[in-house]
Order: structure tokens, then C-alpha cells, then sequence
């Protein structure tokens, strides 16, 4: 082996995917190309087979031309530089909370890497992290809806390659209704997968709850472009994942009462929040958006929390109480 061409065969190793993914000669060229290094299918071609003759577990299937090439099941993925401990940390962190999120395709690239983390911290100290760590979320806990997994993997295929998605979608009636949505992202709140997407020739960025689609296929057409101006961040940030009832923001006056305002003074509701005692009472004042999920925070103070402005939230916060006390039966 000249010096020249030992960093051709470590990229060409570290580019070999693991079973049962494959690559073949020219695909191997052109991302050899793509990092800068000038050669030809011939030369990689001879560059895996003296790799195979090295021992390092390359699997050639040799059924069509060009032949394809992968890691078999058995061999070991190569990292150079390897893994340190945090990065190992890093990794199998990130395997238990974001399992769901990761294309499976994707995930099935990441296997070898996470086997190697796992072997890295057995037995090191710094396994404790990850027996000792919990994320709880801070809501009521929810068994999370039970998503087809088939259905997960095209919704994430027609996610990154742009196409349409026919699905069957079950609304909140029990209907059934027939759909074709236009994906632009996909968001997790609490225990539940949401699509956003727009549907048939609509400009109607809405969510649709990934365990709700009982079938879906993928449609051979590009999706439609994304609304003019659309960006799934600022979306998100106007509270539509958190179901807005306004267009506009609000702002928002509430008294605290009973300690209860420490959880927005340590976690603010907005950048322009600020507070004021006010006798037994603490004023606290922030620029929001009226939302389902800002109402379902303020009942959930119950008696420590007093809405003060805007009147139409505080009427609306009336009204519900007094709905309440009526089905309790109380006078």
C-alpha cells in the first residue's frame, strides 16, 4: 500500500454502509469524488477487494454489475477519530430520546456507531449517567397513542424527499376522511407525532396526529411548494402547535397569589415579562398568544391565580368557572 492511497481506503471504509444497506462501485466513486478524491471504479474496485483481504468484514454481492459492496452484519463500524466517552454518552442519549424522530433507514446507519458507544462505557463510571437520568415531562403524564410504524417511516420518506402522501385520516368525529398533504415538517409535543402539512391545493399550514392515519401511500408527484413566507420555526413560535385562538398577541396581566408566581419568575412567559408586588399579590405582565394550552396553564393555578387583563380572556375565564361550578352541582 503506497502513503498516497491509505487515506482513499480509510474514507472508502468509513463510506461502506452497514448490512443490509449497500453501495456499489460508481456510488463509492462519485463519494469519493465528492471528497476530493480523483479515481475510477476500477481502482475502487481493487482498493475493496485488497480491504476484504485485510479482514475488516466487507461483504460483496456479486449478482449484478457493478458489484455492490457493504460492512457485513458482523463487522464493525470504523470511526476515525474514534469515539471518546462523552461523544459515546452523547450518542446513546441521543438513541433514547429521539429513537421516534430518526428515519429508520437513518437509525439503521447509526446501529454500529451506538454498539460501539454501548461496548465504549460498559463497565466505565459513566454509565451512571445514563441509569440516572430522567426527562419527565412536566403535564400530567399520557401513555403516548400507538403510531403504525410503517406509516412513520413514509411519513419521514415524504419528508425528506419532498413527495405527497395520500393518507386515510380518522378526525376527532371517528370519520374517516381521504387526504393528500403537502408534508413541511414534523413536530412532538408531549407524547404525540403531528405532520404539518398543507392538504390538495389549500395554503392551510394545519397538523395532522400521525397515530390518527390508518393508511398512507406515497405519491409519485412532488409536493406543492411551502405558503409563500413559510417557516416552521416562526410558525411554531405563533402558537400554532399550541392551538392560537387569535391572530394577534395579548397582553397578559395575571395576579399570583400563595407563592404560585415562583414557576414564571425562574421560567419566564415571555422576554417582555415583568412582576410587582402588589400587597399579598404578585402583578405579573407579558406580551403572549391566546391559546388552548395558555388557558389549560392559567386554570391549572386553580385559586392562586387571579386573570386580570385582557377582559375579554378574564370574561372567558369567568364563564368557564361558573360552568364548572354548575356541573358540580354547587349553588
Amino acid at each position: 500500500m503506497t502513503e498516497a492511497a491509505f487515506p482513499r481506503l480509510l474514507r472508502l471504509l468509513q463510506l461502506l454502509p452497514p448490512h443490509p444497506r449497500t453501495l456499489d462501485t460508481t456510488q463509492l466513486t462519485a463519494l469519493l469524488a465528492a471528497d476530493g478524491f480523483d479515481t475510477t471504479p476500477r481502482t475502487v474496485q481493487r482498493d475493496l477487494l485488497k480491504l476484504e483481504g485485510m479482514g475488516f468484514g466487507l461483504q460483496c454481492l456479486d449478482d449484478s454489475k457493478p458489484y455492490r459492496w457493504r460492512l457485513a452484519p458482523n463487522s464493525r463500524a470504523v470511526m476515525v477519530p474514534g469515539l471518546d466517552v462523552p461523544q459515546a454518552l452523547a450518542l446513546l442519549l441521543v438513541e433514547a430520546h429521539l429513537s421516534r424522530l430518526v428515519p429508520r433507514a437513518a437509525w439503521a446507519a447509526l446501529r454500529p456507531h451506538l454498539d460501539a458507544a454501548r461496548r465504549l462505557v460498559e463497565g466505565k463510571p459513566i454509565r451512571r449517567w445514563l441509569e440516572r437520568v430522567r426527562v419527565i415531562p412536566r403535564a400530567q403524564p399520557l401513555s403516548p397513542p400507538s403510531v403504525d410504524v410503517a406509516i412513520l417511516d413514509l411519513v419521514q420518506v415524504a419528508l425528506v424527499q419532498d413527495q405527497r402522501l395520500a393518507v386515510r385520516y380518522r378526525r376527532a368525529d371517528k370519520a374517516d376522511s381521504k387526504l393528500e398533504l403537502h408534508p413541511l415538517g414534523l413536530v412532538v409535543r408531549d407524547t404525540v407525532a403531528y405532520l404539518v402539512a398543507t392538504a390538495f391545493d389549500y395554503n392551510d399550514v394545519r397538523l395532522y396526529a400521525l397515530h390518527r392515519m390508518r393508511s398512507a401511500v406515497i405519491v409519485e408527484e412532488r409536493a406543492r411548494k411551502a405558503p409563500a413566507g413559510f417557516d416552521l420555526d416562526a410558525w411554531i413560535a405563533e402558537g400554532e402547535t399550541s392551538w392560537r385562538l387569535a391572530k394577534e398577541p395579548i397582553s397578559l396581566e395575571v395576579a399570583f397569589y400563595d407563592g404560585a408566581e415562583r414557576s414564571v419568575l425562574e421560567s419566564p412567559l415571555a422576554k417582555d415579562q415583568s412582576s410587582v408586588v402588589d400587597g399579598d399579590a404578585v402583578i405579573v405582565s407579558a406580551t403572549v398568544t391566546d391559546t388552548r394550552v395558555l388557558r389549560a396553564w392559567l386554570l391549572s393555578f386553580g385559586a392562586s391565580l387571579e386573570v386580570r387583563r385582557p377582559e375579554s380572556l378574564r370574561a372567558d375565564i369567568v364563564q368557564g368557572l361558573q360552568q364548572t361550578i354548575a356541573r358540580y352541582g354547587a349553588s
